[in-house]
């Protein structure tokens, strides 16, 4: 069966590279002859259409097809076909020779590849591609190295290449830059005139702010400074940066300009805001109509509680007031429909409550807002100091530090009213903490809350007032229609009480008509 005989005993496998004389090879042999005639064959472009390897037997007959020698010409010797392998014999090519293998030798610097499939030479003959002719076409390399090649950075459809410029700042932080200043539209020495010559008065805050983003950090400042050799390498944005990085600390002057031109207004805000929390904690702790409403819900409570573990209350959490609407009567009117029937019928004037004028305004105000608010102006006045000591006795800036100075006098001023404003608002608010029994006194969070559950009962109140007025006008028309009196025309003038309510005598009085 050796070498390519009759077929059997193994023949037929090792006819691709059988030996001479019908030696016999080891399977190990025979495989790796296998392997060097498909690897011939790929590397002269015959392959399967989607590019993968041919079999042996393919890889044989194709590489003959095409004039190339098989390496297995002992065994031809030996009167041996070495095509005579076990796969079938693939179907008729094309009519003409297959194309020989093109020179494939890298050319130029490594460049982005075209990830295409190659139409396997022994399919070409027959084809559109027979008719090209690639060398009638110009090419040139350097311009295509110089557009695809792997180290470019930036591709640009245009004849040379532009020289890359070392970068000092980050990509993202000049593109923005570039974006405030094509709306500022102000170059380095303008900008810097802003502190030298005291422009700053005549910017508007707006400006101040964009100036500030675009001006390099202390980091930056550094890292620029670090890099001024390269002035001339680099590209506009990183040289307008150096420009601006020659004036020490520039960022913090414009931070002091910005904070002249904005301190009073923004500090009159916050001393408003917290003199209008603190007032809110006074009405509250005041407020003698609140008082009297938790004084009946409690009774009322007591009563409802009476033989339970929730009963014999002295005070309850202030989230109670929002679940006396949740607890119906009979007739489908809530408890604090009761609670205002009742106030309104024995304590007339305690509702609506309506002693707390400035209760509502807190919705408007967060207190985790004012904490930063303060403390943001406070640092903007220690900003000003120490950018007063950085300016030293530089005649540049002689003018700027005057300005400063005399701002610096009054702000501290001001910071000093705003940090016991602080200080008083924070106190009424622990005050009111204490007022209703809560624990945690100086929690922000449990500080909103109870203001919050005190705005949404006043609310309530006024809706469930609104409720019993129109009942009491429905049932006045329904008297009125009646022409007299009689139980089927009784006027109902509010919710009927709990039945065992000490009240309950007196609410018989008002007739029912439910």
């Amino acid at each position: 069966g050796g070498g390519g005989g009759d077929g059997s005993g193994g023949g037929g496998a090792g006819g691709a590279g059988g030996g001479a004389g019908g030696e016999v090879l080891s399977p190990v042999s025979q495989a790796k002859k296998d392997a060097e005639v498909v690897a011939k064959a790929t590397a002269a472009g015959l392959t399967k259409d989607d590019g993968s390897p041919l079999s042996p037997t393919s890889a044989a007959q194709a590489l003959q097809a095409a004039g190339i020698s098989t390496g297995a010409g002992a065994a031809s010797k030996a009167g041996v076909n070495p095509l005579a392998l076990s796969d079938p014999v693939p179907p008729p090519k094309p009519t003409g020779a297959a194309p020989g293998a093109l020179d494939n030798a890298a050319r130029g610097v490594a460049k982005k590849p075209l990830h295409w499939a190659k139409v396997p030479n022994n399919l070409i003959p027959g084809t559109v591609w027979t008719s090209m002719e690639q060398g009638a076409v110009p090419i040139n390399e350097s311009e295509i190295d110089g557009l695809f090649g792997m180290e470019v950075k930036e591709t640009s459809f245009q004849f040379g290449v532009e020289e890359a410029k070392p970068e000092v700042l980050p990509h993202k932080r000049k593109h923005n830059i570039n974006i405030l200043l094509a709306n500022l539209k102000m170059s380095a020495e303008t900008i810097k005139d802003v502190i030298r010559a005291s422009q700053y008065i005549q910017c508007d805050p707006g400006t101040l702010q964009a100036l500030l983003l675009v001006c390099p950090t202390p980091e930056e400042e550094q890292l620029l400074n670090n890099n001024l050799t390269m002035k001339d390498q680099v590209d506009k944005t990183d040289a307008f940066m150096m420009d601006l990085a020659q004036m020490a600390g520039l960022r913090g002057k414009i931070l002091c300009a910005l904070s002249a031109k904005t301190f009073n207004d923004e500090a009159v805000e916050v001393i408003r805001k917290m003199d209008t929390m603190a007032a809110i904690q006074v009405e509250i702790q005041q407020s003698g109509k609140l008082a009297k409403t938790l004084e009946s819900i409690l009774a009322v409570g007591n009563y409802l509680n009476s033989g339970t573990g929730r009963g014999g209350a002295h005070g309850f959490k202030l989230e109670a007031l929002a679940m006396l609407s949740t607890v119906k009567d009979a007739s489908g009117n809530s408890l604090l429909d009761y609670v205002v029937f009742k106030l309104k019928r024995d304590n007339p004037g305690v509702v609506p409550i309506d002693d707390m004028p400035n209760l509502p305004r807190s919705s408007e105000m967060a207190l985790d807002g004012i904490q930063e608010e303060v403390l943001a102006l406070l640092e903007s006045v220690t900003n000003v100091s120490e950018q007063i000591k950085s300016i030293g006795e530089d005649p540049t800036l002689q003018q700027f530090k005057v300005e400063m100075e005399a701002f610096q006098e009054e702000a501290v001023k001001t910071r000093e009213e705003i940090v016991s404003l602080r200080g008083l608002m924070m106190s009424k608010l622990q005050e009111t903490m204490g007022h209703f029994g809560e624990r945690n006194k100086a929690a922000r969070g449990r500080q909103e809350d109870v203001m919050r559950m005190l705005r949404d009962f006043c609310g309530d109140v006024e809706a469930a007032l609104f409720r019993l007025a129109e009942k009491q006008e429905r049932e006045a028309k329904k008297k009125g229609g009646g022409g007299g009196g009689g139980d089927d025309v009784a006027v109902d003038a509010g919710p009927p009480p709990p039945p065992a309510v000490p009240e309950v005598a007196e609410a018989a009085e008002v007739p029912a008509a439910e």
